[in-house]
């Protein structure tokens, strides 16, 4: 695809890819300082009646610059289209010697317990010592009141919805099912 502008180019982005890349295209594009979402929704006006624009306003609706990965784009998309409703991104937890960052959360108690998603990316998070870090952080975390779920790429390009399921299950909501990709 040419670049044009950086603007252009995540309308363009947003319109012909499939839904979730499209997303982590658009947030990254965002993250990078290039264009801001305002700027792009504004010129997707210019692309009405064009083939993918109606997907592309959705995904200009749920871009954000705050996410950090791909895997963290398609983790918020799995959760919008489940029915969830779109989670805080990098969410900051105050502990008793020092705060954390969750990737995805969902704040609002449920049993004095709140609901944050970790996505753990085969790069960073397969060594065996960094799965021991990643289980004292979710330990230190649970102290704290929050239930961490860890997911991983297997979770979010699997057939079966237990991400789904095991959301649902905390947040006393039935997902809505089948997913879209």
């Amino acid at each position: 695809m040419p670049v044009i502008s950086p603007i252009t180019t995540g309308v363009e982005l947003a319109m012909q890819l499939p839904r979730p890349f499209a997303l982590s295209a658009v947030d990254a594009l965002l993250r990078s300082g290039k264009a801001d979402r305002r700027a792009i929704r504004a010129a997707s006006a210019e692309y009405a009646g064009r083939p993918g624009i109606r997907q592309a306003g959705e995904i200009l609706q749920y871009a954000d610059r705050r996410a950090e990965s791909p895997g963290e784009s398609w983790l918020r998309l799995r959760l919008i289209d489940a029915g969830f409703g779109k989670p805080e991104l990098q969410f900051r937890v105050r502990g008793r010697t020092r705060d954390y960052r969750i990737d995805t959360a969902y704040p609002k108690p449920i049993d004095n317990q709140r609901l944050g998603l970790e996505y753990d990316s085969d790069r960073w998070h397969s060594s065996d010592r960094e799965q021991a870090r990643d289980e004292t952080r979710r330990k230190e975390l649970g102290t704290l009141g929050w239930h961490i779920i860890p997911v991983h790429r297997t979770d979010l390009w699997g057939s079966y919805p237990a991400l789904e399921l095991a959301v649902g299950a905390f947040l006393c909501t039935w997902p809505r099912l089948p997913r879209r990709w």
